[in-house]
């Protein structure tokens, strides 16, 4: 398939999702999940995820697929293949981990989030054998070097996204399961052009 006409990376979402997220999701929502409840859903969606992967042979894991519009995926972000999902799905987790980490020792996380450098160059040869090796236990072992109180202590130190704003450590740690739901769904969308 030849590249589709998309948006730059970075363009952003539709205005409607973007007010959303700035005004309602990120400042109130990301608040009140609990952090066990996002820990689980972290867990479930990453399990699920390995599983739909691991059936697709890996020669087909690199071939790029255009999934429809969904909520959450900006336009940029439509046109990659299953290895390309998983290196920006490791790329973002480990900046988020980093950045949690920090905030939680009251520092300014020497991490930035920035939406258009977090695309995937699709040249990693085996991101998936390293997201299995990373991705199932990374809320445990952020959890095993943080209390929540640690989590909350510097409640007042955020890092900014572009889409949701200023989000603290608890914040952020409620996102690392929202965006592998939305990365979930956008392989699932591939896996099934593929067959």
């Amino acid at each position: 398939m030849s590249e589709p006409k998309l948006q730059p990376p970075g363009a952003g979402l539709p205005w409607p999702q973007r007010v959303l997220l700035r005004y309602v999701v990120g400042p109130l929502v990301s608040k009140r999940v609990p952090l066990k409840k996002s820990r689980a859903d972290y867990e479930k969606i990453t399990q699920r995820l390995i599983e739909a992967i691991d059936r697709i042979p890996s020669e087909l894991r690199q071939i790029k697929k255009l999934v429809p519009k969904q909520r959450g995926l900006e336009d940029s972000s439509r046109f990659w293949s299953l290895d390309g999902v998983i290196e920006h799905l490791l790329i973002v987790s480990q900046s988020i981990e980093r950045g949690i980490l920090e905030l939680s020792e009251g520092k300014k996380p020497s991490v930035k989030a920035d939406i258009a450098a977090v695309k995937p160059t699709h040249l990693r040869s085996d991101p998936f054998s390293e997201f299995k090796s990373y991705a199932p236990e990374l809320l445990r072992r952020i959890d095993t070097k943080l209390s929540l109180d640690q989590m909350e202590k510097f409640s007042h130190i955020t890092l900014n996204h572009p889409w949701f704003g200023e989000l603290n450590a608890r914040q952020w740690y409620w996102l690392l399961s929202v965006h592998q739901g939305i990365h979930y769904q956008q392989a699932i969308e591939i896996i099934k052009q593929l067959k």
